[in-house]
């Protein structure tokens, strides 16, 4: 019994039932050869020629030929690893553009101006390494700082200062300390003797002055006391 094929509708004959039929050349070659050049005879690759094709973005993107619909697979396949998401259809959290955008608000990593109130983790006491020191390290340095840290600091800034520092004398009695970097003062020391007794000595840098006062009993020292302003 003769039938048709199911997408160009081509007709075809059953040998078991239709071997028995004269061949008719009008429908069995030159029907079915009008019914495939409609079909495809016009070069066209259309949507109705080729028909609906999924995508599988589980296919492993690889190089070489392959049939088109594993060639789109593969596409998707990228797309989903470049975006980082489920599969080939879901946008990204963050389109190209706003990375950029963002990439150029950041600071670079070498030498960064940073601005707002930037933190840092807060380095174990004693860390002697390049790590950042935040404000908290510094101040539990600071609170635990005793007369022997202080003999240290002073040790380590001797090694590396470089100012210079004249003297002056009032008849023969030093009176005056003054510390230069380069031609600039950077501290000042004034000694002040009352009857030839040193009764205070005033030092002032960066804006701040330590004045030490010197107390005398029967003119034996008795007491050293310190004020900040």
């Amino acid at each position: 019994m003769a039938s048709n094929t199911p997408n160009l509708g081509l007709l075809k004959k059953d040998p078991a039932i239709d071997g028995n039929d004269t061949f008719n050349i009008e429908t069995m070659l030159n029907e079915n050869w009008d019914k495939i050049d409609v079909a495809l005879g016009d070069g066209n690759i259309s949507d109705a020629k080729i028909g609906t094709r999924t995508i599988d973005d589980n296919v492993p993107a690889a190089a070489g030929a392959d049939t088109p619909a594993r060639l789109w697979s593969k596409l998707g396949n990228v797309l989903k690893g470049l975006m980082g998401t489920a599969n080939w259809y879901t946008l990204p959290s963050m389109t190209i553009s706003s990375i950029i955008t963002l990439l150029g608000t950041l600071a670079p990593k070498a030498s960064p101006a940073l601005t707002g109130t930037p933190t840092a983790p807060t380095a174990a006491t004693g860390t002697n390494t390049t790590q950042i020191a935040n404000a908290a390290f510094v101040q539990a340095a600071l609170s635990g700082a005793n007369n022997q840290s202080v003999t240290k600091i002073k040790a380590a800034q001797l090694k590396t200062d470089t100012r210079t520092t004249t003297l002056t004398y009032t008849n023969g009695v030093l009176t005056g300390v003054v510390e230069s970097d380069g031609g600039t003062p950077v501290k000042t020391t004034t000694l002040n003797y009352t009857s030839g007794i040193l009764t205070s000595v005033v030092e002032a840098a960066g804006g701040t002055t330590v004045t030490t006062t010197l107390s005398y009993t029967s003119g034996t020292l008795t007491g050293v006391s310190k004020a900040v302003s």
